[in-house]
C-alpha cells in the first residue's frame, strides 16, 4: 500500500497522543492564502480561482523564513512582513509566463491533477498539453505532462506509451528550465519507473536543493527508494515530506510501512496512528475521498482494527470498484487481515486494470502473506 480510531465508520482523532509523532513547531512567520471567490456567473471558472490561490501558495513557499499554509489547509476554509533576499525574489518569479491563455490551461491542469483518478489525470494531461501548444517553452507545463503520465503509469495504465511520454516530457522541461525544481522532480519520478535508480536519486537531490520546500521531491524520492528495496533510506525522506506538508496523510502511512518492513513495530505503530489522526481531519472535509479511505483501511488493519478497517476498504470499493490503485490497496487491507483469497482476487483485478508497480508488489509488507503462493507468483510473472 503505498487510536479511538473510528466512530460510525468515520475516522476520529486518536486519544493516545503519546504514541503519535508530533510535528516540530516553527518559529518562522506564518501566512495562509485563502481561496479566491469566483465572482462570475460561470461555475466552471472555479478552477481559475483555485489555481491562482495555489500559484501564490507555491510562490510564497520559496521564502525560507516564511511558513506557508498548504493548499489543503487553506482550501479547507471554502463554505506580510518579511525581508526577501535577491535569491528569494528570483525564486518567486520562476516558472511564470506572460501568455494568459497558456497560464489558464495550466491552472485547469493543476485542478484536475489534484483529483487523483484516471479520468482526471487524463484531463490534466490534456490541459497541460493545451498550454504547451500555446507556449511551447512553458517548462512547468511540460513537467505537468510528465507527472500526469508517470502517475497514470504507476496506478492506472502500465503501458510503455505512458512511460515514454513521461520520459520525453520531463527531458523537455529540464531542457527549457534546468533551474526549475519541478522539472528535476518530474524527471526523477519518470526515470525511477524505469528502475534507473541512480539517475532518479540525482534528479531528486537536485530538486530538493533548488527548492527545499517542494513536497513532491522527497515524497517521490522516498517511494523510489522503497521500491528499490531500500526501506531504510526511504525513512528520512518520508519524514521530510511529512514535515513539509503536515496535513498530508500519505507520507505518514507510507513511513509507517517503511518502519514495518524493517521490523520496527513501535515506530510503525506511532506513524500509523499519526496517519489515522490526519485522515480523520481530511475525511471531515471529504468523506468520499477514496485514497483517504483506503489508506485509513490499511493503517487500521495494521493497528488491529479489523472491523473498521474492512468497513473503510468496502466503502472505498463502493465508490469506484474499477480503480486499479484503489483495488491494489484493498488487496493490501485484505492481506493484512489474513483474508488471503479475497486479497489475491482483488490484486489480480488491480493488475488487470493497469496497476503497474511490480517492485511495490514485491516489497510491500502488507502483501507478505501472499508471497510464495502460485497465484501471487503468476501475477508477478504476468507483469
Amino acid at each position: 500500500m503505498f487510536g479511538q480510531a473510528l466512530v460510525s465508520g468515520n475516522v476520529a482523532t486518536t486519544t493516545d497522543t503519546a504514541t503519535v509523532p508530533q510535528q516540530a513547531v516553527s518559529a518562522a512567520k506564518s501566512v495562509a492564502v485563502l481561496p479566491f471567490i469566483n465572482m462570475s456567473n460561470d461555475p466552471d471558472n472555479e478552477y481559475f480561482a483555485d489555481g491562482m490561490a495555489e500559484e501564490i501558495i507555491n510562490a510564497l513557499s520559496k521564502i525560507q523564513s516564511l511558513r506557508v499554509a498548504s493548499r489543503m489547509q487553506s482550501f479547507s476554509l471554502k463554505a506580510l512582513r518579511v525581508i526577501l533576499t535577491e535569491g528569494e525574489k528570483k525564486a518567486i518569479g520562476k516558472g511564470r509566463v506572460t501568455n494568459v491563455q497558456a497560464y489558464d490551461f495550466y491552472l485547469r491542469g493543476r485542478q484536475y491533477f489534484h483529483q487523483l483518478s484516471r479520468k482526471n489525470l487524463e484531463f490534466a494531461k490534456q490541459m497541460f498539453n493545451r498550454a504547451i501548444q500555446i507556449d511551447p517553452d512553458y517548462a512547468i507545463a511540460h513537467a505537468g505532462v510528465a507527472d500526469s503520465c508517470s502517475i497514470l503509469y504507476m496506478y492506472f495504465d502500465a503501458r510503455e506509451f505512458n512511460l515514454k511520454q513521461a520520459d520525453a516530457a520531463s527531458l523537455k522541461a529540464l531542457e527549457l528550465d534546468p533551474e526549475l525544481a519541478e522539472s528535476h522532480a518530474a524527471r526523477g519520478l519518470a526515470v525511477s519507473l524505469s528502475k534507473r535508480w541512480d539517475e532518479a536519486a540525482q534528479e531528486f537531490e537536485t530538486a530538493m536543493r533548488l527548492d527545499p520546500k517542494l513536497y513532491e521531491a522527497p515524497y517521490f524520492y522516498a517511494r523510489a527508494r522503497f521500491a528499490e528495496g531500500r526501506a531504510g533510506d526511504s525513512i528520512k525522506l518520508f519524514e521530510r515530506a511529512a514535515t513539509l506538508r503536515p496535513e498530508d496523510y500519505q507520507a505518514p502511512v507510507l513511513l509507517a510501512q517503511a518502519y514495518d518492513s524493517l521490523g520496527d513495530k513501535a515506530n510503525a505503530e506511532s506513524w500509523y496512528r499519526r496517519g489515522v489522526q490526519i485522515l480523520g481531519e481530511r475525511m471531515e472535509l471529504n468523506p468520499d475521498d477514496t485514497r483517504a479511505l483506503i489508506l485509513g483501511g490499511v493503517a487500521l488493519a495494521r493497528l488491529g482494527e479489523r472491523d473498521r478497517s474492512l468497513d473503510m476498504a468496502n466503502r472505498a470499493l463502493a465508490v469506484d470498484p474499477d480503480d486499479s490503485a484503489l483495488l491494489y490497496n484493498v488487496a493490501c487491507v485484505y492481506a493484512s487481515l489474513n483474508e488471503n483469497e479475497r486479497a489475491i482476487e482483488v490484486l489480480e483485478r488491480a493488475v488487470d486494470r493497469g496497476f503497474g508497480q511490480r517492485e511495490w508488489i514485491e516489497t510491500d509488507p502488507d502483501l507478505a502473506p501472499l508471497r510464495g503462493t502460485p497465484r501471487y507468483e503468476a501475477i508477478l510473472k504476468a507483469m
